[in-house]
């Protein structure tokens, strides 16, 4: 009895599976064309397109796993990431260029529910459409190439990296295409590779070079010293001026004023002035970078790409003259107690030495401040005093009595809670005096002569 349960069960199979045809079981690709298999249940509504979209993926991707430039995706220097969404859009490009395809065959098995299609794409059409666009991208890339190297030889490394990123971005969809193009000299090459090879050392060998490297300066005395800086790039072709780039100075020890930026010429040269020095620190420096703008500025691709690029510097070493100055303050008024030892403390720190002898002085300070308490400013909480502080600073030559300079400030307002104390009201004052102060009598101190 068991037997004959086997058999018949046998015998069911037979009759549900024996209507369908062999190509849903047998559909390899042959010599002649590729074939796409696709399947869908019938029970969805639209399974007659699911089932051809199949299909023609199945066609795409055994195309796409052939894909040429495999090489070019292997040594780009980004995350699996970016290569991954590359690929996508390449299989994806592939699918919606793919024209041609032939249904040839379609199946409903009732019994399972299932629809079966069979599309095939003649390999000799495909061979035809592929051989024409492989000549059009890669003459393309060629030109992008062809075109940012012209740049880079004429020093416009910015409009160099824009071409080569457009000439990649423009061939990307097409990776799964043999873009190999031979030049005019007879060199043939792989566009892809070359474009992504010229674009990731676009900016290596960037050299900057300044005149003077050393400044002999005074601190606190006027100076004019003009800087030269020269960006140039270094490769196999020799030495090139780089023009139009950002760059930024700026005191990285000691302090002064130099021309914050400037931008290359045509001859890859840029001139900065220093004007000062305000630090007495022995050891003070200049540096010389390209703008942050530019980095920031450069196309999204090339920041995927370039993961340790090596940006050039130069340094300007500022060599102190020995000759001090010697400072000798005189208190003349001063309504606002401690302010004096403030700015005392202010001038020692980074501008004179102080002397309590007026005899060992080269330059003589004369300070005044005051502080007039005015009327009342009603405010929503409570109430405030109007405060009126002053402060008067002059420099004098202490031989010749010349005046070497001269800050002042009049009658600043700060407003102080009524509820202070009158030594609490000071206190503010002389804190808000002084921001001010720090903020302004280097700024001064640095056209001293």
């Amino acid at each position: 009895m068991k037997q004959l349960f086997s058999i018949l069960l046998a015998l069911s199979a037979c009759c549900v599976f024996a209507g369908e045809p062999k190509w849903i079981n047998d559909h390899s690709s042959t010599d002649r064309a590729y074939y796409g298999f696709g399947v869908a249940s019938t029970e969805e509504s639209d399974y007659v397109q699911k089932a051809a979209q199949a299909a023609l993926l199945d066609i795409a991707g055994q195309i796409s796993i052939k894909i040429e430039n495999s090489s070019f995706l292997q040594v780009m220097e980004v995350d699996n990431q970016v290569r991954d969404k590359w690929l996508q859009q390449t299989h994806s490009s592939l699918t919606n260029f793919l024209q041609g395809q032939q249904q040839e065959e379609s199946y409903i098995n009732k019994k399972t529910k299932t629809y079966y299609v069979l599309y095939s794409l003649d390999k000799d059409t495909y061979r035809k459409k592929i051989k024409a666009k492989t000549e059009e991208m890669a003459f393309a890339g060629y030109e992008y190439l062809k075109k940012g190297n012209e740049a880079v030889g004429q020093g416009n490394v910015i409009r160099a990296l824009d071409l080569y990123a457009e000439g990649l971005t423009e061939i990307q969809p097409w990776l799964f295409l043999n873009l190999q193009y031979e030049a005019e000299d007879g060199t043939r090459m792989n566009i892809p590779v070359e474009l992504f090879n010229a674009y990731a050392s676009a900016l290596d060998g960037m050299q900057i070079r300044v005149t003077p490297r050393e400044v002999h300066a005074e601190a606190l005395k006027a100076i004019n010293e003009q800087i030269t800086i020269t960006l140039t790039k270094n490769s196999s072709l020799g030495t090139t001026p780089l023009i139009n780039v950002p760059l930024t100075l700026k005191f990285v020890e000691g302090q002064g004023k130099i021309t914050p930026s400037v931008r290359t010429d045509m001859q890859g040269k840029a001139v900065a002035n220093l004007t000062g020095v305000t630090s007495k620190d022995k050891h003070q420096s200049i540096l010389v970078s390209i703008d942050k703008t530019m980095k920031n500025d450069l196309p999204e691709l090339y920041k995927h790409f370039t993961t340790s690029q090596t940006w050039p510097e130069a340094q300007i070493n500022i060599v102190q003259e020995s000759k001090a100055k010697t400072a000798y303050m005189n208190v003349k008024s001063n309504d606002i107690d401690g302010l004096d030892k403030q700015i005392k403390s202010l001038l020692a720190t980074n501008h004179f030495d102080l002397t309590p002898e007026i005899d060992d002085a080269n330059v003589f300070i004369e300070m005044k401040s005051t502080l007039d308490v005015g009327g009342t400013v009603q405010g929503e909480l409570y109430d405030l005093n109007e405060c009126l502080v002053s402060l008067s600073l002059v420099f004098y030559d202490a031989k010749t009595n010349k005046v070497l300079t001269q800050y002042e400030i009049s009658q600043m307002r700060v407003l102080c809670n009524q509820k202070l104390s009158y030594e609490q009201t000071v206190s503010q004052c002389n804190r808000e005096l002084m921001k001010r102060v720090r903020r302004e009598l280097p700024q001064r101190l640095a056209v001293m002569e």
